[in-house]
């Protein structure tokens, strides 16, 4: 995965190298995800986040800002959320990191 650079090319590399990566259809169900899945939307507001996992009852998400502050985890996940350019929905793609 790349280390930096923008959303898009992020999920260029992902889309890239199937042998890597493949797309998750969760169909918003936190059950079908797995811990390291990735969350991207290059649209209306770029946003990258890892789905950690079920702990206590709750799904935790983690995710961090370059230049804005450092990383954190919290209770939610969401495939769909109104935070993009100028309040626009943004839309989550899932993805699985399936070979090492």
């Amino acid at each position: 995965f790349p280390i930096f650079g923008p959303c898009w090319a992020q999920k260029a590399h992902m889309d890239d190298h199937p042998e890597m990566y493949m797309k998750v259809d969760a169909n918003n169900d936190v059950d079908k995800l797995e811990p390291g899945d990735i969350f991207v939307t290059c649209n209306s507001g770029d946003h990258i986040y890892l789905y950690i996992g079920e702990m206590e009852g709750a799904h935790y998400q983690a995710s961090a800002s370059f230049n804005h502050r450092t990383g954190e985890h919290f209770a939610s996940v969401y495939f769909t959320d109104g935070y993009g350019n100028n309040g626009a929905t943004r839309i989550y793609e899932v993805y699985r990191r399936i070979n090492q």
